[in-house]
């Protein structure tokens, strides 16, 4: 059992990445200027919205209630969200397989299966 300062730094955490994550605009993983119109992900980005936007609600809770490890799992999806954004918004020309691998990852990505 966790004693309430580990809660209460988990929960900040969760807030502070949280909010780190729906900072991230969705056009700007697209990055079609700087990668051409082969290699942008802007197929992805229908799928970049649907994730921001599972995430959204969490914001406008409270999560004083939720149990930690409810709090730790949601601080994971958060964490591999922001992971899967950085890993796209470092994509270069030369990585077209981590490219393959960005999409994947972005078409399975699906929190609302697994906590939401």
């Amino acid at each position: 059992m966790a004693d309430p300062e580990q809660e209460a730094q988990m929960r900040e955490a969760l807030s502070t990445n949280l909010d780190s994550l729906l900072g991230i605009a969705p056009e700007s993983l697209v990055q079609a200027k700087r990668l051409g119109s082969d290699l942008s992900f802007k197929e992805g980005l229908h799928y970049f919205e649907r994730i921001l936007h599972l995430f959204q609600p969490l914001r406008d809770c409270s999560l004083e209630e939720v149990p930690l490890p409810r709090l730790n799992k949601l601080l994971q999806s958060v964490n591999q969200a922001i992971s899967l954004f950085q890993q796209i918004k470092e994509f270069n020309a030369q990585g077209v397989a981590n490219r393959n691998s960005c999409e994947t990852q972005s078409l399975a990505f699906s929190p609302e299966a697994r906590l939401l």
